[in-house]
């Protein structure tokens, strides 16, 4: 009996490590990659609210490019499964560069490339389709170090 459990204990433990991926110091995996990541509504992630990229960097976590948290019409709860649309041009006009779903935290993110030097239009969407713009171009994708409880910009609610 003894023997059968620990011949199953090393068989699930092979069995998973062939589905997970060590991340090192750089971001990568062991393939020497860094997978692409986007957020949904049923992932599950940490620390709503703070500036992702302060860890998501590609030295200490897998860096995003754009991150940030979703709040409901209060300002106090986040909002799971809103959109954030990431536009060419002001008020949802020009092409769609991403869309982004918050997860059970109220995070959006990804480690897709974006390209964000030419200043991009971030537009946030609730479940039923009323949409919100930003009015300005924004050059980084750090939505939480300006929008956070306390900082120079509201955090980012839907309607």
């Amino acid at each position: 009996m003894r023997k059968a459990l620990t011949i199953l204990t090393i068989g699930v433990l092979v069995g998973l490590s062939a589905f997970c991926r060590k991340e090192d110091k750089e971001g990568q995996d062991s393939d020497g990659q860094q997978p692409t990541v986007v957020s949904s509504a049923s992932a599950t992630s940490h620390y709503s609210g703070k500036n992702c990229m302060s860890c998501h960097n590609g030295t200490d976590a897998f860096a995003f490019s754009i991150a940030g948290t979703l709040y409901d019409s209060t300002k106090t709860n986040v909002y799971v499964g809103g959109t954030v649309e990431i536009y060419t041009g002001s008020n949802g006009q020009g092409t769609l560069i991403v869309s982004l779903v918050s997860d059970k935290n109220g995070n959006f993110y990804t480690t897709e490339q974006v390209n964000l030097s030419s200043g991009v239009y971030p537009s946030v969407k609730n479940m039923h389709g009323m949409m919100m713009h930003m009015p300005q171009p924004t050059t980084s994708g750090a939505c939480n170090s300006c929008h956070t409880q306390g900082g120079t910009a509201p955090p980012i609610w839907v309607p």
